[in-house]
């Protein structure tokens, strides 16, 4: 659903190596965007890196989910903070929610799928600017913050 939300967007995707992520960047590919490849356990340097690369060269964004592809589910890790630091870029806490879908309890995100011809609604945060000086504690503190507010109002916009 982000690729519905952000098209348009001229940034990269970060998209686990894993062969599910396959799945996940060939329908980001069909919608026009492009994607690095890699996860805290698969390619995660090599991924961060080609990030600060493409930061530095094109001055583009990237979109990535914050909690990893072990979770736990919501819990954001720090590679998002070494990026921010390493390329000064601003973190935009995104979240999307939709009035009716199946969740997949049997996975460890929860992951869920819109029902067809449901409602949804995409809930941005405030822009939040990582310094270098911050602890990497602190920063997590606020990113995860940040993106538990606008998870709340997400999910709370269809009750």
């Amino acid at each position: 659903m982000m690729g519905v939300g952000l098209k348009g967007c001229k940034g990269y995707t970060l998209i686990s190596a894993h062969r599910d992520g396959g799945f996940i960047a060939d329908a980001l590919h069909l919608q026009g965007f492009r994607t690095i490849r890699g996860s805290s356990t698969r390619g995660g340097s090599r991924a961060l890196m080609q990030m600060i690369f493409k930061s530095r060269d094109e001055k583009c964004d990237f979109g990535l989910s914050p909690d990893g592809p072990k979770g736990p589910r919501e819990i954001v890790k720090p590679g998002i903070v070494l990026l921010a630091k390493k390329t000064g870029i601003k973190i935009y806490p995104v979240m999307w929610a939709t009035c009716r879908q199946w969740r997949i309890t049997s996975s460890w995100d929860h992951f869920y799928i819109p029902k067809p011809f449901t409602r949804g609604v995409f809930v941005f945060g405030e822009p939040l600017m990582i310094h270098a000086g911050e602890s990497d504690a602190d920063s997590l503190d606020r990113i995860q913050a940040a993106m538990d507010a606008v998870q709340i109002r997400a999910d709370n916009y269809f009750k």
